[in-house]
């Protein structure tokens, strides 16, 4: 057996198969747009995800909406919630207004308590109004809806095919050369197996 019968086999399995997952890969994000011949729209134009960009944008904006700001979430968030200061600030400055000058310097020492209370007693009042709101069922599922649409929109619109593509290659770097290093592998077993057979 001669060393070209030894050694193409695998060199040209394992060029065919990184280049076949090379070009798996190109597909899902190219083309962009649709092709069109003489009218015919060429098969698998546009790319996997630019074609299917509408039904990621729902499912992405549904899983963000339902799952992660669940009941619970909402909850959460709203038990982390601080007051701005400056909020607190404006409150105080207005009870000085109302309440004179004479009577406000007999309270100076008492400031820091004056504010902590104040911002104490509004916390508890904006989420009480705002537990309300989240625990009635139907204006959760309406603020769900509308943050929904919301995610869906912005996908819509800031994420087109490219940026998706852009975003996933950055991710997944190493794994999408793993899968054209890993199809060239294959490849030369392939070939290696045939010189065997």
């Amino acid at each position: 057996m001669s060393f070209i019968d030894l050694f193409l086999p695998p060199l040209v399995g394992g060029i065919i198969g990184w280049t076949t997952n090379a070009i798996a890969i190109w597909m899902l994000f190219h083309p962009y747009r649709e092709w069109r011949i003489f009218g015919f729209k060429l098969p698998f134009t546009p790319g996997v995800i630019p074609s299917r960009i509408e039904e990621l944008s729902e499912s992405i904006a549904k899983v963000i909406a339902g799952y992660i700001f669940t009941k619970e979430e909402w909850l959460s968030l709203i038990d982390s919630m601080e007051l701005d200061e400056k909020a607190v600030e404006e409150i105080f400055s207005k009870i000085k207004e109302i309440s004179g000058s004479r009577i406000f310097t007999k309270m100076i020492p008492m400031r820091g308590i004056i504010k902590e209370i104040i911002r104490r007693e509004l916390r508890r009042l904006i989420k009480a109004q705002l537990k309300k709101i989240i625990t009635r069922a139907s204006e959760r599922e309406d603020m769900e809806k509308r943050l929904e649409e919301i995610i869906r929109q912005k996908i819509m619109t800031e994420f087109r095919p490219e940026r998706i593509e852009d975003v996933v290659k950055r991710l997944c770097k190493k794994e999408l050369q793993y899968i054209m290093f890993f199809g060239g592998l294959l490849g030369c077993f392939i070939g290696l197996v045939q010189i065997f057979i």
